[in-house]
């Protein structure tokens, strides 16, 4: 009995698809928690919105330890233009 030529061809495209994915995904996705919370800090959304000041302040300072920010300006900038 020979292989059937329908199914040798969905597989072949099913395993390039796969390959694509995985290539997809390391080149656009999120590689790893930093750089999601690094990406959250400098998008114009962030911001305090209905949350009383302790509660955006908690996230804040949780998100910049995340993100390794140490330069003091920079993180002064970022709590008040989330204000």
């Amino acid at each position: 009995m020979s292989a059937n030529p329908n199914l040798s061809q969905s597989l072949s495209t099913h395993s390039s698809y796969n390959k694509f994915e995985k290539l997809f995904r390391e080149h656009f996705f999120f590689v790893n928690a930093t750089t999601k919370v690094v990406n959250k800090l400098e998008e114009i959304s962030y911001y305090q919105g209905s949350y009383i000041v302790e509660k955006y302040l908690d996230e804040f300072q949780t998100l910049i330890a995340k993100a390794s920010y140490t330069n003091s300006c920079i993180i002064v900038v970022k709590f008040c233009y989330g204000l």
